[in-house]
Order: C-alpha cells, then sequence, then structure tokens
C-alpha cells in the first residue's frame, strides 16, 4: 500500500507541468520544536521544523514553513523512514536555494522520494534542474555510502573522545574528591582553630565585661558620693541664703520703722511749723485790721 501511494504520488508529481525546479537532497537531521499555545482566537501551536541536508557534497538546512499540520505530520513519518526527498523549488528563487546556506519554503513543497525505485525504470527517469538523472543515480549513491561511511568513522572517532573524555571527566572527580577531602580535612582544622579562637575571644570579653562592670560600679559610687557632697552643698548655700534673706528683711524692717518714725517726726514738725505759721498770720491780720481802723478814725478827726 506505501509503494502504491509513492507510486501515484511520484507519477502525478513527475508528469505536472510546473514552473519550479527539482532538486533531489539527502536528510542528515530534522529539528522539531512544538509549543502549545491558547489563545482566544486560535489554539494552533507554535512549530519550528527544519531538516538538515546534504546538497551536492554540501551542508543545507531546509526551514519548514507553512499551516498544514496534517501534511507535516505525514512528511515526518517519511522522514524517520527515508533519507532522501524531492524540493520544489520557484524557479525565481533556484539560484538562492544553490547559494543560500539556510533556505525557508512551505512545507507542502517537499516530497519523499526512494532512490531503489527509480533504478531501471525509465518511466521515472528525472532531468532535473541540478544536473541529476537516471545515470547519475548509482554514482550519487556511492557517494551517499561514502558520506555515511564517513558519518560512522566520524560517529566512531566521537564515540572514542567521549570515552576518553568520560575518563578524563572520572580522573578529574577522582582528583576534586582528593581535594574536598583535603579541603575537609583543612576546613576542619580551620574550624577547630576558629573555636579555639572564639573560645580565647569570650573569655577575654567576660574579662572586659567584668572590668567594666566594676569601673561602672566604682564611676557610680563616685557619682552617688559627688551628688550627696553636691546636695550637702546645696542645703548649706540654701540655708545660708534663707539666713541671709531674714537678716535682710529684719534690717529692712528696722529700716522701715526708723522711716516711719522719722517721716512721723517730720510730719509733726510741719504741722507745729504750720501751726506758728497760721497763727503768725493771724496776729499779723489782726495788727492789719487795727492799723487800718486807727488811720480811718484818724482821717475822721482832722
Amino acid at each position: 500500500m506505501k509503494k502504491l501511494i509513492i507510486h501515484c504520488f511520484l507519477l502525478v508529481f513527475l508528469t505536472s507541468p510546473c514552473s519550479a525546479k527539482d532538486f533531489i537532497v539527502e536528510v542528515v537531521e530534522e529539528q522539531y520544536k512544538e509549543v502549545q499555545h491558547y489563545s482566544k482566537l486560535s489554539y494552533a501551536p507554535y512549530i519550528y521544523h527544519s531538516i538538515h541536508t546534504c546538497f551536492k557534497n554540501n551542508s543545507k538546512l531546509i526551514v519548514l514553513t507553512g499551516k498544514n499540520h496534517a501534511y507535516r505530520q505525514w512528511l515526518r513519518q517519511y522522514i524517520a523512514q527515508n533519507k532522501y526527498f524531492v524540493i520544489q523549488v520557484p524557479e525565481n528563487d533556484n539560484n538562492t536555494f544553490i547559494s543560500s546556506k539556510v533556505y525557508k519554503i512551505d512545507v507542502t513543497q517537499i516530497h519523499p522520494i526512494k532512490l531503489s525505485l527509480i533504478n531501471g525504470k525509465d518511466q521515472f527517469k528525472i532531468k532535473r534542474a541540478d544536473g541529476f538523472d537516471q545515470d547519475q543515480v548509482q554514482p550519487e549513491k556511492k557517494r551517499l555510502e561514502k558520506n555515511q561511511e564517513s558519518r560512522e568513522a566520524t560517529a566512531e572517532k566521537a564515540a572514542q573522545e567521549r570515552l576518553d573524555k568520560k575518563e578524563a571527566e572520572q580522573k578529574r572527580l577522582e582528583q576534586e574528591k582528593i581535594q574536598k577531602a583535603e579541603a575537609k580535612r583543612k576546613a576542619a582544622e580551620g574550624q577547630e582553630q576558629q573555636e579555639e579562637a572564639e573560645k580565647r575571644r569570650l573569655e577575654r570579653e567576660k574579662e572586659l565585661r567584668a572590668k567594666a562592670d566594676k569601673d561602672a560600679l566604682e564611676e557610680q559610687e563616685r557619682r552617688e558620693a559627688a551628688e550627696k557632697r553636691q546636695s550637702e552643698r546645696d542645703k548649706q548655700l540654701i540655708a545660708k541664703a534663707e539666713q541671709e534673706a531674714l537678716e535682710e528683711q529684719k534690717r529692712r524692717e528696722a529700716a522701715d520703722k526708723r522711716w516711719l518714725e522719722r517721716e512721723k517726726e517730720l510730719r509733726a514738725r510741719i504741722a507745729k511749723e504750720a501751726l506758728a505759721e497760721q497763727m503768725r498770720r493771724e496776729k499779723a491780720d489782726k495788727r492789719w485790721i487795727q492799723r487800718k481802723r486807727w488811720l480811718k478814725a484818724s482821717r475822721y478827726y482832722n
């Protein structure tokens, strides 16, 4: 059934007229990455799909684009079984495809092909834009076998390198284990030294704290004694000030008393002098009146 599908597909593809060029490539490796993305408008996944191919002994990366997911899955099944594919490149991109290292193309433009079905069958003989035809299949097959042997040798060399690398890694791990043990021992010694230093530091801190407490206690006692002396001095000063204030009050009261007595004497003296002055005035007025009467009587008789 599968061979029948391939025959029908090749028959339709090779006999249909088109403006595209056909290139046969050998698939070396496939890269496929799918990330499911959900949005309000679409549930389509994000897909990166590319195949690393060999074309005319040159390496070329074909990036497969397009949204035909069913065709892509069908093509991936053939990629897992086949190594040879026909790529339909638009005629105006012929030189671009040949010269570029990376080429983007729609996934529906890649078709699987088996060279074993082409050998000895004139109806499947292909004349392509890159120069391949039926007579070149056998040399191409030998070249591909040689490439396969080269890849196997490269794989064997890579396996040997991985083995050497693994041994070197094992030696490195053993060396690291020895170094870690040595570092652990040194760390333990360093830890002991740190603990001893910490012990000495704590003892020193304890001594310093005891000395500081003692100094603080002595300072407090000196401060209390000074405060006591200051309090006694303040009491003496307050008592002396009170005594001086009392004496000053007594002196003021005595001065006020003397002043009141002096003021009383002065008032009595002033009142006495005023009374005497009033008496003199009354006496003078009286003499003046008598004088006026005498003068008036004297004029009358004259």
